[in-house]
């Protein structure tokens, strides 16, 4: 089915008009918050965007890898791991997802050079 760009630009005009009835998760929000493509539970157990400080960069990068945005590196966990421990954990990881990522062998050996 093919929808010509007059047809788009009609529905596009007719949702932006006045009194449109686009529900609000639909909008455009302004504002010059974090955003953040793969939001994440913070340790409330409320959704956050993790927030340009917060060093768990891994959650939001490999969402297959870590789904529903848990068990990332820099989460709190009883005893405190170093980094470099816990890429070898994951590297030795039994079902071999972590090894067999195209990009996330780099990503993590890259952060233990740095």
């Amino acid at each position: 089915m093919d929808i010509t760009e007059q047809e788009l630009m009609a529905h596009a005009l007719r949702n932006a008009a006045a009194g449109g009835a686009l529900p609000e998760e639909y909008t455009v929000r302004y504002g010059s918050a974090f955003v953040n493509e793969y939001p994440r539970m913070d340790s409330s157990g409320q959704r956050s965007n993790g927030g340009p400080s917060n060093p768990n960069h891994l959650l939001g990068c490999f969402p297959t890898l870590f789904p529903y945005g848990c068990g990332g590196f820099k989460t709190e966990r009883p005893k405190v791991l170093p980094y470099e421990m816990h890429t070898r954990w994951a590297m030795q990881y039994t079902d071999k997802r972590f090894r067999k990522d195209p990009l996330f062998p780099f990503q993590v050996f890259g952060v233990c050079q740095k």
